[in-house]
């Protein structure tokens, strides 16, 4: 069905989440979702988020809602440059996300974080046991994963943790993986969460588990912090395993068959000269593929470039929520992404490596409520996943991502990059 609205200063033909509009490379398309930090997981369709859609000068050119379904779709109109979706939630922080000059028009699904959402979240309450491996092997630490959850390390012998299910309403398997800090053997094993009683205790037992894993060598052209191992197939992690570097545990990687192998590595942060009545931090990280049983890590070492030009972006933005820039020479990067953060406001502003930022302009309401925020948090935050990979084909994969429409199964992807600089003066 086809809706002819009018916006705030203009107008256009929206669909409702049933319409069958053919694909247009000229249509603005976007889904919002909420979520709790309690589940992560879990998403519920987000209704009413603002659809700020604006001229090259930053102005509103006009201004939509997502439908009851958590969709919006647009014909671009002509003098349509850059597009804002702004969620006031209901702590009253304002979250918006930002797309500058987007050449690809499909944003995606977008996910905005509100607790009021917590109630939607299905949850279980699962104990694991392993005092008598603790007492008999304690070089030997417990690692648990779960796809909804954080990678998790217990040094006690039991672990309590509340396990919330996804989308399919499944809380899926709990991997456990005990492992020395040397290159001895790992073992492993698969609980199937959704099959166990809530507030139910596993005792885990050695010989019940799986031998399995292979110590990974590595060496890195920077200082590491944290190192993780997966095997990936078919769009899915199989098995992931993660260290801290200053821990001293070995790195493991668990194979399996037809399936890819990829190291990710972080730096350890470094804290540059201060700044405009600030601190300074850069942080570097990189996930490649991995051929055998070592791995040779090379992460950005961009520091010095971008500490260079951040001074001066930093001051820019500072007095007028306006800059420019131009990374496009650093390799592998695809995407940049400015963000700042207040008391009230949270807001990412998503680029092309080369890019003119101007002043995104806000509803008179809105710019009311944030008129006295003072930042204390700017990032620029660069992503890419390979050189030669446009700006366009960048945000046509995310897009595909988010929607679940693309299964991740060509290796030119996994090599990825990530840099983040950052001001700060909490």
């Amino acid at each position: 069905m086809l809706l002819t609205l009018s916006g705030c200063g203009g107008g256009g033909t929206i669909t409702d989440s049933g319409g069958t509009t053919p694909p247009s490379a000229s249509l603005i398309k976007v889904d919002t979702v909420a979520y709790s930090e309690h589940c992560p997981s879990k998403t519920t369709v987000l209704p009413g988020v603002k659809v700020l859609l604006h001229k090259a000068d930053g102005s509103i050119q006009s201004q939509w809602t997502t439908d009851a379904s958590g969709h919006f779709e647009l014909e671009k109109p002509s003098d349509v440059a850059h597009i804002s979706l702004l969620y006031k939630d209901s702590k009253s922080t304002y979250q918006i996300q930002s797309e500058l000059s987007p050449s690809y028009l499909d944003l995606g699904v977008r996910r905005f974080v509100d607790e009021l959402y917590k109630e939607r979240c299905s949850c279980k309450t699962i104990s694991v046991n392993w005092t008598d491996i603790h007492l008999a092997q304690p070089e030997l630490s417990l690692h648990l994963r779960n796809p909804n959850i954080e990678l998790n390390r217990n040094l006690t012998g039991s672990v309590t943790q509340n396990y919330c299910a996804d989308n399919s309403g499944l809380l899926g398997k709990l991997q456990l993986t005990l492992a020395p800090k040397d290159a001895g053997p790992s073992y492993i094993q698969e609980l199937d969460l959704d099959a166990m009683a809530a507030n139910s205790t596993h005792q885990l037992k050695l010989s019940e588990m799986s031998q399995s894993g292979n110590v990974l060598t590595w060496t890195a052209n920077l200082p590491l912090n944290a190192l993780y191992a997966d095997t990936y197939n078919n769009g899915t992690v199989q098995w992931l395993f993660g260290v801290s570097v200053s821990s001293g545990e070995a790195l493991r990687l668990f194979p399996q068959a037809n399936a890819r192998h990829r190291v990710l590595a972080y730096a350890e942060p470094v804290m540059l000269p201060e700044s405009i009545a600030g601190s300074i931090g850069y942080v570097s990280g990189a996930q490649q593929t991995v051929q055998g049983s070592s791995a040779s890590l090379q992460l950005p070492t961009n520091q010095a470039q971008l500490a260079s030009n951040f001074e001066g972006i930093l001051a820019q933005w500072r007095s007028s929520h306006s800059t420019s820039y131009d990374f496009s020479g650093l390799a592998g990067v695809n995407q940049v992404r400015l963000a700042q953060t207040s008391t009230k406001l949270r807001w990412q502003i998503s680029t092309a490596p080369k890019a003119s930022v101007v002043d995104l302009l806000l509803p008179a309401g809105d710019a009311a409520a944030l008129a006295d925020e003072q930042i204390s948090w700017l990032a620029l935050d660069f992503s890419g996943e390979g050189s030669g990979l446009s700006y366009s084909d960048f945000q046509k994969r995310q897009a595909a991502l988010s929607r679940g429409t693309a299964v991740d199964t060509s290796a030119a992807f996994d090599a990825m990059r990530y840099e983040l600089i950052y001001w700060s003066n909490q």
